[in-house]
């Protein structure tokens, strides 16, 4: 297991590479951040999840520039090479962590990205709202710990 000030980098009990961080980017209005996790299975294409939290300034949020959140995610040396930019899969993630006011129940959203070779894409069109069954299916046996846990590992109040 590697570890930096909030990042870790391990491998789980099935071999898939996961990478944790607390994810920074230039939004439209202002420095923003949120949880950024990675799992690359062996034999499976990488998985990303991208967790809103509360901390977050508001009007800086995940779903209003995805695109620019999965730049920056592209940029970390950690993950350079690794990530393959059209066969990833990209979730975003909302829950009580998210809100200071509390967000309900954990949701989910699949987001198609379109990368040209330099720059992501997406649009709202591209939104899809997964059902818990649906996101059960998709990461399969990767442990998709709770947001509150991995913050604590990384040392981040949120």
């Amino acid at each position: 297991m590697t570890e930096t000030r909030h990042t870790i980098m391990e491998i789980d009990k099935h071999g898939t590479r996961v990478f944790k961080t607390i994810l920074k980017w230039l939004h439209d209005n202002g420095e923003a951040h949120c949880l950024a996790r990675v799992f690359e299975p062996l034999d499976d294409k990488p998985i990303v999840v991208i967790s809103e939290i509360r901390s977050n300034p508001d009007h800086r949020d995940i779903g209003s520039e995805p695109a620019k959140v999965a730049e920056a995610l592209l940029r970390l040396s950690e993950l350079a090479g690794t990530l393959s930019p059209t066969s990833t899969l990209w979730l975003l993630h909302h829950g009580d962590f998210s809100y200071y006011d509390g967000g309900g129940e954990d949701t989910f959203t699949r987001l198609t990205m379109i990368w040209d070779g330099d720059h992501f894409y997406s649009s709202l069109d591209s939104y899809e709202l997964l059902e818990s069954s649906t996101v059960r299916e998709l990461v399969g046996p990767l442990s998709l710990e709770s947001v509150p846990q991995v913050l604590q590992q990384l040392d981040w109040n949120y």
